[in-house]
Formats: C-alpha cells, structure tokens, sequence
C-alpha cells in the first residue's frame, strides 16, 4: 500500500509538470501567435492520426468541448487546419492538418523532446519502464473507478 505523501506527490508532479511544460512551449507559442490549447491539438492530431475528430479529441485528452471547438476554429483561420467530410457524411467533422503547420508542428515536436528528455534525465531505460508500467496501471485503476461509479450513478 502506498504512502499519503506519495499520492500528494504524484498530484505535485502533475501541477509543477504542467507548469514545466507550459514554460517549455512559451517561445514557441508566442512565435507561432498559438496557446497552449491550440499547440496540443496540433501535436495531438499530428501525433494521433488515427484520431481526426474534434470529439475524439475531447474524449480521449479530456478537454472541454468549448475549448477544443474556440481552438479548432482558430487554428483552421489561421491556416494551420482545415475541416473536411467522408463520403458526403455533413455530421463527421475531420480534421486535416494543413501543410503550413508542419513548422509548428516540427518546433512543438522538439519542445515534448526537450521536456520528456528533461524529466528522464538520470533514470535508466529499465526504471523508465517500470514507471510506465506503474503509472498506467494506476491510470487504468482510475478508469476502472470512474466506471464503475458510472454505473452506479446510472442505477439511481
């Protein structure tokens, strides 16, 4: 069983993670006239193409719908994305990714470099994995939870 001061520290490492990560992109987002929103869908979609959807994205990152709708729109002004259709399908939304990002794309690319790069620094490849293995069972174990109360809600 783990530790309270574990748990505090885990959820520590989230925040000043986050924050890293911001302070990381900054030159990058002000060169680009991006935010961090607009950043990650690009990276999301250029790293995920098998998810091109504005839904897809706001459920498997988690972000709100508001949010990723405002930074697609302004993405697609921008030139950097465009919208298109399947099969005359008007109510699926693709997200293509336009050739004038592949320079935002390559700079926000390095920057995740630089910050996994960063928070790895000094750990070996096999405790890397260990991490990985622990952190996505926890993950999962948050899933199953969230899950299950879900059904739970439903049943009243």
């Amino acid at each position: 069983m783990i530790q309270n001061h574990f748990c505090f520290d885990l959820l520590s490492m989230r925040q000043r993670g986050f924050r890293l990560y911001e302070e990381m992109f900054s030159k990058v987002l002000k060169e680009y006239d991006l935010t961090q929103m607009e950043m990650d869908i690009l990276l999301f979609l250029a790293n995920n193409p098998e998810y091109d959807t504005a839904s897809q994205i706001v459920s498997i990152r988690r972000l709100t719908k508001s949010h990723v709708s405002v930074s697609v729109e302004q993405l697609v002004q921008k030139g950097f994305l465009m919208r298109t259709y399947e099969n005359g399908n008007r109510k699926v939304i693709h997200l293509r990714i336009e050739e004038e990002a592949q320079k935002v794309i390559a700079s926000g690319r390095q920057c995740q470099k630089s910050f996994a790069d960063l928070i790895s620094e000094g750990i070996s490849a096999e405790k890397l994995c260990i991490a990985e293995e622990v952190l996505k069972q926890m993950f999962d174990n948050v899933k199953h939870y969230e899950k299950k109360k879900e059904k739970q809600e439903k049943k009243l």
